[in-house]
């Protein structure tokens, strides 16, 4: 297992530098790696028709606008359990993994019902029949996989808080390979469109929870009885009131927050689509690698939390606040060496998703110049 070692203080920005790397790297791995199953979604789709393309693209919206409020639930785990690992009490982080695995599924159950309302919307803002049914079958396919989005979400926060990143990075590099068979498949051998989509993405993400989950179940430490004997801890317990209440409040501002974020694209996505297909298809292509370049800037985030939450575990406040301080500087760097490429590149990247029409991939490249 990849092991990131926190940094003492006498080893000063460098090393702390060093430290936020070794973590962060394997992270923005994983945390592109999501969003590469949308490029390849896109990419894939774009071959088929601008209708199908809007289709997904709305879909993502829709669903997407409603999944981060889950993500960000499970993300209030990570402080918790990385203090505790840099207490050196590494059942306690366990214990906060088994009660943030229950925050995910009772964050769920108002995601999964607040979509429905959302596709009633569709047909009344005036988006075309076309995509709206489209829309309708994707998101209708990926319903399944939203409790299993928030669980994953629990399982990385937990691997990530005790610094087991190479489970992240195989589930994802395991369904991005998977993701491609299967949207061929379903797209050119079953002609399922959008839909096939959808199914790809559920059984992308059940893969993705399997394998992270196994590996969280192998990392189970040792809890020693009143009686002397040391067993493994348990693999799921009973909800506990005072710990969920402890992981809602400290994620449900980041969910709330992400929601707001995600809600303001999702709003411009929604307006797109009254505009017609070839808007929709190139919004989808110049948000489709703007949210690459977010995604892994979100990975220094998380990387972050974790050495933080370690240090401050471990009573080291110097090397809290240097850590998050360089955070800062490296995540603005990598984002602007990503406007560099988009304005540099918008061309060429665009034409990658819409080989076959000329108008999707001309305005994917003008608006990927102001991404």
């Amino acid at each position: 297992m990849t092991t990131t070692t926190i940094q003492a203080p006498g080893d000063g920005a460098w090393g702390e530098v060093r430290a936020l790397l070794r973590l962060s790297v394997p992270i923005m791995v994983a945390q592109g790696g999501l969003t590469a199953m949308g490029i390849t979604d896109t990419f894939m789709i774009g071959r088929i028709s601008a209708v199908q393309m809007g289709g997904v693209a709305l879909g993502n919206t829709v669903a997407f606008v409603v999944l981060t409020f889950s993500i960000g639930v499970t993300m209030g785990i990570e402080p918790l359990a990385s203090q505790a690992k840099g207490a050196g009490e590494p059942d306690r982080a366990y214990s906060w993994y088994l009660q943030g695995l229950w925050a995910a599924l009772l964050s769920s159950i108002p995601v999964m019902l607040g979509i429905v309302p959302l596709l009633w919307l569709l047909p009344r803002i005036d988006v075309s029949e076309a995509v709206v049914a489209a829309t309708t079958s994707y998101v209708w396919f990926r319903l399944p996989s939203v409790p299993v989005n928030a669980m994953y979400g629990a399982v990385r926060s937990y691997l990530t808080s005790i610094q087991r990143t190479r489970p992240i990075v195989i589930a994802v590099v395991t369904a991005n390979v998977a993701n491609v068979g299967l949207d061929y498949v379903f797209l050119f051998n079953f002609d399922m469109g959008a839909a096939g989509v959808g199914l790809a993405t559920t059984i992308c993400w059940c893969l993705m929870f399997i394998i992270a989950a196994f590996a969280a179940y192998a990392e189970r430490p040792t809890v020693r009885h009143d009686d002397g004997r040391a067993v493994p801890a348990p693999v799921w317990t009973a909800p506990d009131g005072p710990r969920l209440w402890t992981i809602f409040g400290l994620g449900m501002p980041i969910g709330l927050q992400l929601a707001a974020e995600v809600g303001v694209f999702s709003l411009v996505g929604l307006l797109v689509a009254r505009m017609g297909e070839v808007p929709l298809g190139g919004h989808q292509i110049a948000l489709t690698l703007a949210s690459f370049t977010f995604m892994s800037a979100v990975g220094i985030a998380v990387g972050s939390t974790t050495l933080v939450g370690a240090h401050v575990g471990a009573g080291r406040s110097a090397s809290a606040r240097r850590t998050g301080i360089l955070s800062i500087v490296v995540g603005g760097a990598f984002m602007a060496c990503g406007g560099v490429v988009f304005l540099t590149l918008d061309a060429e990247l665009a034409g990658l998703f819409a080989p076959t029409d000329e108008a999707v991939a001309r305005l994917g490249a003008q608006l990927l110049q102001i991404a």
